[in-house]
């Protein structure tokens, strides 16, 4: 179907005539960019069914922009508890989205009980896009979304963690023949064991493991995918896209 865009408002927070931000896109889903002062009454004047609404994206969250989200959500929770079940809805953001939104929802009991929010990505999403002030830093296929993606988006939410190094891994451990072993179940290939060089012992860096438990403390991820899923996802990606990366 043809796609038209719905100005429902262009002008600042307080204006006599004009409501804030406010764009709706119509295609064969409702897309809702930015909601200021205004833009709901404009929405429900435009004769568009309010809880159709299921992807709403937010350039940033100064109040002529995100205002109105507040009465929307307590009105989508009201609707879903007492009114009739609505769609579940994305909400999609610069950074800090996932805690701005919570704390909206955390204001309105119940409001996991009516319908599901899941914020800055949806879980079944094809395509992955990392954007740092505006810039797309980089852009990728998903068909899953990885534990790592989950990893940046928390750690990402803490500005208190910001330029720290953090380690990810999971509880099994392997050694490097364990790893070539796994390896060369996917794809042929041949190896020898050497001794380490006498003169360049001194940067050996011996046995060891990578600790994650700073990871899990400070942000409560948990990691999800062993490393034989790992190998078999990442080989399979690779040999699909490989003319896109030689």
């Amino acid at each position: 179907m043809p796609m038209t865009l719905t100005i429902l408002g262009s002008g600042t927070n307080v204006h006599p005539t004009r409501a804030a931000a406010g764009y709706l896109v119509r295609t064969d889903e409702l897309l809702l960019f930015d909601f200021g002062p205004r833009t709901l009454k404009n929405l429900m004047k435009a004769g568009v069914n309010r809880h159709r609404i299921r992807h709403i994206l937010f350039s940033h969250f100064h109040a002529d922009h995100f205002s109105d989200f507040v009465p929307f959500f307590f009105d989508a929770v009201y609707h879903s508890k007492f009114v009739g079940k609505r769609p579940d809805l994305t909400i999609i953001g610069p950074r800090g989205t996932r805690a701005t939104a919570a704390s909206v929802a955390a204001i309105h009991d119940g409001a996991g009980e009516s319908f599901a929010a899941e914020f800055v990505l949806e879980p079944d999403a094809e395509r992955v896009r990392f954007v740092v002030d505006g810039e797309v830093l980089d852009e990728f296929e998903l068909r899953t979304k990885p534990p790592q993606v989950d990893a940046l988006l928390l750690a990402g939410e803490r500005s208190d963690l910001h330029g720290d190094a953090y380690n990810l891994g999971h509880d099994s451990t392997y050694s490097l023949l364990e790893f070539l072993e796994r390896l060369r179940q996917h794809c042929e290939f041949e190896y020898a064991c050497v001794p380490f060089p006498p003169d360049a012992e001194r940067i050996d860096i011996g046995d060891y493991y990578a600790d994650y438990s700073s990871a899990t403390a400070l942000t409560g991820w948990e990691p999800a995918t062993p490393l034989p899923d790992a190998l078999d996802r990442t080989l399979r990606f690779y040999r699909e896209h490989l003319r896109e990366y030689v």
